[in-house]
């Protein structure tokens, strides 16, 4: 049983067959993750802990009870979601609840992923998208499915700039890029609930956290920050609340602030946006799927010619 209390005092209710639940985290070697992790442990359920790095996985969860395992994954890599998926169904016939929590803020110079896309897109947007697309059917198969994806407050701060999703054409800054991030990952749950009935997808803010996610922030910024900040089990708290909580579990399509949900922008709550991000994403997955394309002077000048055309140069 799940006995906490948030900040705002309401408490987060256990879910009474939590000891039935299978339960797959991402970034769980970690702050938020880490600790979401380890309270669903506690409360009896099966957590699969998907991790970048195994070792450090383990040794993170080693003071957790039985019941944890891991689950090797790099959220930024398709081809890495893919092998995840492959083993879960192996392991697993059902996924009560998948958190998608993996995710990214970074600065200076704009970074690709191993399958070339910029990689505050391909953590926070693409691999959550990809993730739960690999895992629908053993999702499909659990009573009362859900997915919980761990956004941000600053998707107001975004914006959808369709023609330069990656910033392959603007200059590259993190805030903006991470803002957008969020917004999008608001609009793929959207359009989560609206495409898969029976399963709740929700969207949850856990509020300024001490993570490694500021680790990318100038020292004496980031060491302000951790001081005065709340600790990931705070964080964690409204995570487990959205992923367990019984009165939630036919609420779809909400965004969450902490313990309470929340109205959205405009923006985010844009159908047709939605729809359009969705495309986008099923099209970026099946490109990835195609034959890598070739390598030398040749292939990078047509592809210096592709960037220029969709910059508009």
């Amino acid at each position: 049983m799940i006995r906490s209390q948030a900040k705002e005092g309401a408490p987060v209710q256990p879910d009474n067959d939590l000891a039935e639940k299978t339960i797959l985290v991402t970034g769980a070697s970690g702050g938020i993750g880490l600790e979401v992790a380890r309270m669903l442990a506690e409360g009896g359920a099966r957590v699969v802990a998907a991790v970048r790095d195994p070792q450090r996985g383990a040794a993170a969860l080693a003071s957790v009870s039985e019941g944890v395992e891991i689950l090797p994954l790099d959220v930024s890599s398709l081809a890495s979601i893919h092998t995840a998926a492959q083993d879960y169904h192996a392991k697993h016939s059902a996924l009560d609840v998948l958190v998608n929590n993996a995710g990214v803020a970074v600065s200076g110079r704009r970074r690709c992923s191993v399958d070339g896309h910029e990689i505050t897109w391909a953590t926070n947007v693409l691999g959550p998208f990809a993730l739960t697309q690999a895992l629908l059917p053993a999702l499909h198969a659990a009573d009362a499915p859900r997915v919980v994806n761990v956004g941000s407050s600053a998707y107001g701060y975004g914006k959808m700039v369709w023609n330069d999703l990656e910033f392959e054409c603007r200059r590259f800054r993190g805030g903006p890029a991470y803002a957008s991030s969020k917004l999008a990952l608001l609009l793929f749950t959207r359009e989560l609930a609206r495409r898969e009935a029976r399963l709740a997808a929700n969207c949850v803010h856990p509020g300024g956290i001490a993570t490694g996610i500021w680790r990318e922030l100038p020292a004496l910024v980031r060491a302000i920050l951790m001081r005065i900040l709340p600790p990931p089990s705070r964080g964690a708290l409204p995570v487990v609340h959205v992923a367990t909580a019984p009165e939630l579990a036919h609420v779809s399509g909400r965004f969450f602030h902490g313990m309470r949900e929340r109205d959205v922008s405009a923006a985010a709550k844009n159908d047709a946006a939605a729809a359009q991000l969705w495309d986008i994403l099923a099209a970026q997955c099946a490109a990835q799927r195609e034959p890598a394309p070739p390598h030398g002077p040749a292939a990078a000048a047509a592809n210096r010619t592709g960037t220029e055309g969709r910059c508009g140069g």
